[in-house]
């Protein structure tokens, strides 16, 4: 079933802060088929960083659509995280969606933040 899902913005909030006790979000992370999302944000100054996640629907048939001989979704009790990295240079927004890794409409509404020409990459030497 979960081939057949879309991409959602429904996925975790990416937040920060600077005393650890007000928040204010950053940038949303997709829920959808790939394994990863890149995703570019304005850069932001603070001193804490924290994801937040909503609890995603359980995958399978509506709750409330009862067929007998088929076992009731389970309800989601762990989200899994395998990495999460802050790059200071510049990303392109979604590039996994962009490079065609999975279909994805409404890629032209995906555009890349400006970066800050400061910002640039150094090669290793």
């Amino acid at each position: 079933m979960a081939m057949f899902q879309g991409v959602t913005d429904d996925g975790p909030e990416v937040q920060v802060s600077d005393d650890g006790r007000e928040f204010r979000p950053v940038a949303r992370v997709p829920r959808g088929r790939l394994p990863q999302y890149t995703v570019t944000f304005t850069p932001a100054r603070a001193r804490f960083l924290r994801l937040v996640f909503a609890p995603p629907a359980p995958i399978g048939f509506p709750p409330d659509l009862e067929i007998p001989g088929l076992p009731r979704p389970q309800p989601v009790t762990e989200i899994p995280l395998t990495e999460l990295t802050l790059y200071t240079t510049p990303r392109v927004h979604r590039f996994e969606d962009k490079a065609g890794f999975a279909p994805t409409p409404g890629l032209t509404e995906l555009g890349t933040p400006a970066a800050d020409p400061r910002s640039t990459s150094r090669r290793a030497r």
